[in-house]
């Protein structure tokens, strides 16, 4: 089966409900096939797809493969699943269906470290504002649109790419945008050698006439890239990048700054971010919209409108008068970026309610995260949310509470998330701002805790 020539056919998802699947399966729907999918639970994703028609059924069962032409799994899914067993050579990846998908289509791909699902809102907007109306896949969702994905009219896709399983190096793509490159997924690719020969393949994948765009602050992309064959444009903060960024000026609810292209400047700009790193973010986003023949000027401009992502610094409500934030920062440099991203609206106290995600990566990055969560005056530490894992002997939350708690910071925890959303409440009126991080069920508690 070609992904180019879905009419008719009658596909299942497997793990519907998971934000990378819920916006496939709505662009395979749009395209003509018949989609079902399942999940272990109902959650808002499972809702809005049902509300749109397509049929969701709760639990697994080998019995969801019949009659169909090919099964969706991610890397979630064991082999012994007994969807992927009865499915056999139907079953596919996520991540090579959509490249397949990005086969038939202009293809925009944006993968990296951090940053990927902002910097995609960014570049879906600006395709959007420049007329192109792309089709948009996003690891988030983006309020303005009441889903993570945007069905356009046009052949152009943008879409967030998730290395964790090595599949993001099969998209065919006129635009591949690489935001950073730091250690992670080790699960998977074991290696950091592993993990950059991933990456080389992705940049050498990129169609003829293509362009491979790249954080010049990332000394990591700068080394792998350096030799990149084909044409490359660097963005970054260094006059030697080919999109710069000066004059930053931090707000409390905005960032501005000045682009320039080869030292020339283009326009001020202001984005409705905060932090130096959704400066990069917008560079990024505004070079793959100028590759796709949209003013960069113009770009700048549309910049100040641009939507925000669930779940990104955003305020969910008050808690005893306290205002309540949720951010999805899952490894240490993102909760670095959301710590300073907070310090930006809040001179005060700061309680962080954190959920740590795997227990590979909390035992990877015990110390990372514990560095990076330093800054909070009050920190409440849940329980590792497992999502695809197993357990692991001796691996617990407390290997980030100890190194704090060691230096005299204020940790409670490990508790459960029962107990967390308890702390929080304790604590709220002492603090001036609390923040909820996390990529498991605390975003869903930050939403239970408000006023």
């Amino acid at each position: 089966m070609n992904a180019s020539d879905l009419n008719g056919k009658k596909i299942h998802f497997m793990g519907i409900g998971g934000i990378g699947m819920c916006a496939l399966a709505e662009i395979a729907a749009s395209r003509g096939a018949v989609v079902s999918g399942c999940d272990r639970a109902e959650n808002d994703n499972t809702a809005r797809l049902r509300k749109n028609g397509i049929e969701i059924r709760i639990g697994h069962d080998a019995s969801h493969t019949d009659g169909i032409d090919r099964l969706i799994f991610t890397s979630a899914v064991q082999p012994n699943a007994p969807e992927r067993i009865a499915a056999g050579v139907r079953g596919i990846r996520r991540g090579s269906f959509l490249a397949e998908l990005s086969q038939s289509m202009k293809g925009v791909g944006i993968c990296g470290t951090h940053g990927k699902t902002t910097t995609s809102t960014m570049t879906a907007h600006l395709f959007d504002a420049g007329g192109l109306n792309p089709t948009a896949l996003i690891g988030g969702v983006v309020p303005a649109w009441g889903s993570n994905c945007k069905v356009g009219r046009s052949d152009w896709l943008v879409t967030e790419l998730d290395e964790s399983d090595g599949t993001f190096a099969e998209a065919t793509l006129q635009i591949a945008v690489v935001t950073n490159i730091e250690s992670e997924h080790m699960a998977h690719y074991k290696t950091m050698d592993k993990l950059l020969d991933a990456f080389g393949v992705y940049a050498k994948g990129v169609e003829k006439g293509g362009v491979l765009i790249a954080c010049g602050e990332c000394p990591t992309a700068r080394k792998l890239f350096s030799s990149h064959a084909g044409k490359i444009e660097w963005y970054g903060f260094e006059k030697s990048s080919d999109w710069c960024a000066e004059n930053l000026q931090a707000c409390e609810n905005e960032t501005r700054f000045t682009l320039l292209y080869h030292q020339n400047k283009i326009a001020d700009v202001t984005i409705p971010f905060r932090g130096e790193h959704n400066v990069l973010n917008c560079m990024a986003a505004i070079t793959a919209a100028s590759h796709a023949g949209i003013d960069a000027a113009s770009s700048c401009k549309a910049m100040a409108n641009c939507p925000g992502i669930e779940r990104r610094m955003q305020k969910i409500g008050n808690l005893r008068g306290t205002p309540v934030y949720s951010d999805y920062a899952h490894h240490p440099t993102e909760v670095r970026a959301a710590m300073r991203s907070a310090r930006l609206m809040c001179k005060g106290e700061i309680l962080v309610a954190f959920e740590p995600h795997l227990y590979s990566r909390t035992r990877d990055y015990a110390t990372d995260f514990a560095d990076a969560l330093s800054d909070a005056d009050e920190l409440i530490l849940a329980d590792i949310y497992p999502a695809r894992e197993e357990p692991i002997d001796g691996v617990t939350s407390r290997l980030i509470a100890n190194p704090l708690l060691e230096k005299g910071h204020n940790v409670t925890g490990p508790l459960t998330l029962e107990e967390t959303g308890e702390a929080v409440r304790m604590h709220a009126a002492s603090v001036e701002l609390i923040l909820f991080m996390g990529a498991g069920s605390i975003g869903e508690l930050a939403h239970e805790v408000v006023d």
